[in-house]
C-alpha cells in the first residue's frame, strides 16, 4: 500500500502541473485581447472631414495598448469612384510629416483582417492620455520640440515616449511605452480600385514604396 501511494502521490504532483500552465496561458491570452481593441465601424475624430462619415459603417478601427500606442483605422473600397470621390477628404488627414506607403498587393492587418485594396491610417493613441502622478498628459498633434529628433534632422520619429516630464523621441528601450508620433498611410493598391494614376499626391509628403520589411514595422503583413 506505501508504494502504491507514492506512485499515487507522485502522478497527482505531474497532473497538476499541466493545469497551472494552462490557466496561466489562458490570463496571457486574456490580458493580449483586452490591450487590442477592434471596433466593427470607423471611429477617427470627429474633427476629421465630414465627407469621409459616409464610410464609418464599412470601416474599422483598431485601439492598440500594448508596449506600442496607437490607433489604426481601415477604410476598403469597392469601387474605383468610391475611392476617387473619398481621396480629397483622406489626404487632408495626414500632415507634412505623414509618411505614404504604397503597396501594390493585398495585406493583413490584425487577426484575420485582409485589405484587398483600401487606406489603413496609423495615428497617435486617441482614446487615452498618458496618465503621470495622477495627471493626465496629451497625447498628439502639436507635439512640443522635445519630441522631434535632434538637428539638422528636426523631424518628429516614428515613436515618442514621456520622460522627466516631457515627450522625447524614442530611444527603443523595452520599459518605455512606444507612441506613435505622426499619422501615417497605407495605400493598399489593386489598380481596378485604389491607384495612384487618377489622384494628386502632396509634394510635402513622403511617398515610399513598400516592402514586406518596411510593412511588418506598421503591424502589417504580405504586400510588396
Amino acid at each position: 500500500m506505501e508504494g502504491t501511494e507514492a506512485v499515487g502521490t507522485k502522478v497527482r504532483g505531474k497532473m497538476k502541473k499541466p493545469i497551472v500552465i494552462i490557466c496561466v496561458a489562458l490570463v496571457l491570452a486574456g490580458s493580449a485581447l483586452a490591450l487590442t481593441m477592434t471596433m466593427d465601424q470607423g471611429s477617427w475624430p470627429r474633427s476629421w472631414p465630414k465627407e469621409l462619415d459616409r464610410l464609418r459603417k464599412s470601416s474599422r478601427t483598431i485601439d492598440v495598448s500594448t508596449h506600442l500606442r496607437q490607433t489604426v483605422h481601415i477604410l476598403e473600397f469597392e469601387s474605383k469612384e468610391s475611392f476617387e470621390q473619398a481621396w480629397p477628404a483622406l489626404s487632408t488627414v495626414l500632415t507634412r510629416e505623414s509618411r505614404i506607403i504604397i503597396t501594390t498587393n493585398s495585406v493583413t492587418y490584425g487577426s484575420r483582417m485582409t485589405i484587398k485594396a483600401g487606406v489603413l491610417f496609423f495615428c497617435p493613441p486617441e482614446r487615452e492620455g498618458h496618465l503621470v502622478d495622477g495627471v493626465q498628459v496629451k497625447i498628439g498633434a502639436p507635439w512640443p520640440s522635445s519630441a522631434r529628433l535632434p538637428l539638422p534632422i528636426g523631424e518628429l520619429p516614428d515613436f515618442v515616449m514621456y520622460e522627466k516630464n516631457k515627450w522625447q523621441p524614442h530611444d527603443g528601450r523595452p520599459d518605455r511605452f512606444m507612441y506613435r508620433a505622426r499619422i501615417d498611410m497605407v495605400l493598399v493598391c489593386d489598380s481596378a480600385t485604389v491607384s495612384t494614376n487618377h489622384i494628386q499626391l502632396a509634394d510635402s509628403i513622403k511617398v515610399i514604396g513598400a516592402d514586406k520589411d518596411l510593412l511588418r514595422k506598421y503591424g502589417v503583413f504580405g504586400g510588396r
